[in-house]
């Protein structure tokens, strides 16, 4: 079943409501049997609350209150209480009121008191029931096409099958109450904007037709995966990457650039982990050796809309590693004034001097093949040559007196 939603019209559906099917869990659902045939010396008589009538445990310390008040219709002092009584329980009254329950149930409270009429004074007793519920999270799966488009299925569960209802808040304003006929429920909303927040789920349950308690709302926010390492393999012509969290099954897209460009590239290679608690990792090839390279991880939805970025991480600077492409000649090496450059293979028509703090100190074309490091200070650097399209042909480290 599918419902369709705008931020103008809401639909209402359904007009059955769901049992919910409460665990007794050593509470008594029947009302006692001395409730309806008191043991010889009382008889039923008398009136009084209790407080709540029905709700539902406490978020943050599954716990609820159970008062009794306002007895009626006896002697004022006389009423006396029994909680939590069930049938064969010994009637032992006391003159408590306050009860603190943790367990999800009906408790059946039990007041005695007297009825004095002239010199006459009777036994009574009545008996009122208490039904706590414990609100369960709504179990949902959400998605999403696109930047204005949602979805939330509520599945099949024994957990939502005790909910009665659900409410939907698209956003502040636009808020949708319902009862379902059945389950699993698949609601789609498509907003006139794009929203600035999550919609919030809840389940709510009913008790003689007024809403009880609501759940808590569901975690709707997105499990984006994140990159825990990345390694430069083959002189960073490939790098491995390892992914953590994300959704098991789940693909996710890479993408890449050097580390001073501003546009990305998306990689056709995709990452998933098979588990909830296991990392995946692949391998991406046919990068520029002795390049920095920085990544991502992009959670795309059913439209292929990307919805969540990860974290970027970096290759390192490779400053020590020697590469050529080629036959390459440097000398002298170490030098103090000129460098004579000779290759064997492509011609050199770009050069990088880079310092060991890893800082481009001179960036430009060659003509020729010597080239000036009298500038610079004594010490060591790594020299980068490119050809004509500035594609690496070498490195080199080389040392000025």
């Amino acid at each position: 079943m599918v419902i369709k939603s705008t931020l103008k019209n809401s639909i209402w559906i359904g007009i059955f409501l769901l049992s919910v099917a409460i665990k007794t869990n050593g509470q008594q659902t029947a009302k006692p049997e001395i409730c309806k045939n008191p043991p010889k010396g009382y008889e039923l008589g008398g009136d009084f609350t209790t407080i709540p009538q029905a709700a539902c445990l406490d978020y943050s310390t599954n716990t609820s209150v159970i008062l009794f008040n306002n007895p009626a219709g006896i002697d004022k002092g006389s009423e006396e209480y029994i909680f939590n009584y069930k049938d064969g329980d010994s009637l032992t009254f006391t003159k408590q009121k306050t009860y603190i329950v943790n367990t999800e149930g009906i408790y059946w409270g039990v007041q005695k008191g007297t009825i004095t009429e002239g010199s006459i004074s009777r036994n009574v007793l009545i008996c009122k029931s208490t039904q706590i519920i414990k609100a369960e999270i709504p179990v949902l799966e959400y998605s999403t096409c696109g930047p204005k488009t949602v979805n939330i299925l509520i599945k099949d569960t024994p957990d939502n099958r005790k909910q009665s209802g659900y409410i939907i808040a698209w956003d502040e304003k636009d808020i949708l109450t319902f009862k379902p006929t059945g389950l699993p429920l698949t609601l789609s909303h498509i907003y006139t904007e794009i929203p600035s927040s999550l919609p919030r789920v809840q389940g709510f349950y009913e008790w003689n037709g007024y809403k009880a308690c609501v759940s808590q709302a569901a975690d709707l926010a997105v499990n984006i995966a994140s990159i825990q390492k990345i390694e430069s393999l083959n002189y960073g012509k490939d790098v491995k990457i390892q992914m953590k969290d994300g959704e098991p099954g789940k693909e996710y897209y890479i993408q890449y650039k050097t580390k001073s460009a501003i546009e990305w590239i998306e990689s056709t290679t995709k990452i998933k982990k098979s588990g909830a608690n296991t990392l995946a990792e692949v391998t991406l090839t046919g990068f520029e050796p002795i390049v920095q390279y920085c990544f991502r991880l992009v959670g795309k939805d059913t439209c292929n809309y990307a919805i969540k970025y990860s974290n970027e991480m970096c290759t390192d600077l490779i400053l020590s590693t020697e590469y050529t492409k080629g036959g390459l000649n440097i000398s002298p090496n170490p030098a103090e004034e000129k460098i004579e450059i000779k290759s064997s293979g492509e011609v050199v028509r770009f050069i990088e001097l880079i310092d060991m703090k890893g800082q481009v100190i001179y960036k430009g074309e060659i003509s020729g093949e010597n080239f000036n490091i009298s500038p610079y200070q004594k010490g060591e650097y790594i020299l980068r040559l490119y050809d004509a399209n500035q594609k690496l042909l070498h490195t080199k480290t080389i040392v000025k007196w």
